[in-house]
């Protein structure tokens, strides 16, 4: 990410990408619930209580995006103050949680990867 816009355009197009994000997340917490069900071994409840904590953080993320998009413009430096690392802590969150998977798991299922099981 890079920093935060001033003008109504650049906000726009910030807002938007935000918006894409949220979207590649939910995408990507959808696929490693479409593999951890597949799995050989069943995840532990502690697998599935982490992937619920960063659903919650998404749906923060995700609500205050919107407020950001319907931010007038002397609201704006308050709600974007601090985005940058919410974004940056999400996408770690969400990393660490696909590297937990892939160390404990393996990729035996091939679901969500666009490999094959092998």
């Amino acid at each position: 990410m890079t920093t935060i816009p001033t003008s109504p355009q650049e906000r726009e197009a910030y807002t938007d990408s935000l918006q894409q994000k949220i979207e590649t997340w939910e995408n990507d917490f959808l696929s490693l619930e479409e593999r951890a069900h597949a799995a050989e071994k069943t995840p532990p409840r502690s697998f599935w209580d982490q992937i619920e904590a960063l659903r919650a953080r998404l749906r923060a993320f995700q609500s205050r995006t919107q407020a950001l998009g319907s931010a007038g413009e002397a609201d704006w430096d308050s709600l974007s103050e601090g985005m940058e690392e919410t974004w940056t802590g999400m996408e770690q969150a969400l990393q660490q949680a696909q590297e937990d998977f892939e160390q404990e798991y393996g990729d035996k299922t091939g679901v969500g990867t666009g490999k094959t099981a092998e």
